[in-house]
């Protein structure tokens, strides 16, 4: 059974309950530290901020690359309608921003990485047959969510090289079954 607060938040995205993934109905929309809510125009400072911590905490990256991708400004007024964001204590700790064919942004902020929120997210806009352009960040989480690797995906920007990857999302109808859990 659904919460009145899960109700609403899919009544606002564009997809039908049916394709979120074969997890949604045992999704915690809402839990002690997190909730989620549609993305609106005035939470573009606070988006762009967790954009940037996001990206400074990326350790894999020179100085250069992370220069190259904070400068590389998303079009935030196009991208709010498909934007999903959590708030933790009156302040946006995540976000993610997709379409019905392409997961094009997950940021979660530092301070709130490692925690499940990233995978809260995603299962949150997944849809089968869904692409996703990611970095080694965001492909941790879409490999725990069941996602497959369709491509390496290597990108030069400002004489920079970045490794990408490319996932899809395929719907499990019926989970297999282990050994030891029972029917």
């Amino acid at each position: 059974m659904m919460s009145i607060s899960q109700e609403i938040l899919l009544s606002l995205l564009p997809w039908s309950n049916s394709e979120r993934g074969y997890l949604i109905d045992r999704m915690k929309i809402k839990s002690k530290d997190f909730s989620f809510r549609k993305g609106e125009s005035r939470d573009i400072p606070q988006l762009e901020s967790c954009r940037i911590n996001s990206i400074k905490n990326c350790k894999i990256y020179s100085k250069k690359q992370i220069n190259i991708w904070i400068n590389s400004k998303p079009n935030w007024e196009e991208l709010i309608p498909k934007t999903i964001v959590s708030v933790t204590e009156n302040h946006i700790s995540g976000f993610v921003i997709s379409g019905d064919k392409f997961l094009d942004y997950l940021y979660v902020e530092p301070n709130y990485q490692r925690h499940g929120l990233g995978n809260k997210l995603v299962s949150l806009v997944e849809t089968t047959n869904m692409k996703c352009d990611c970095n080694p960040y965001s492909e941790k989480i879409l490999i725990k969510r069941g996602w497959k690797f369709l491509s390496e995906n290597i990108k030069e920007k400002s004489g920079e090289r970045f490794n990408n990857k490319w996932y899809k999302f395929e719907k499990i109808e019926n989970p297999p079954i282990k050994n030891n859990q029972s029917l």
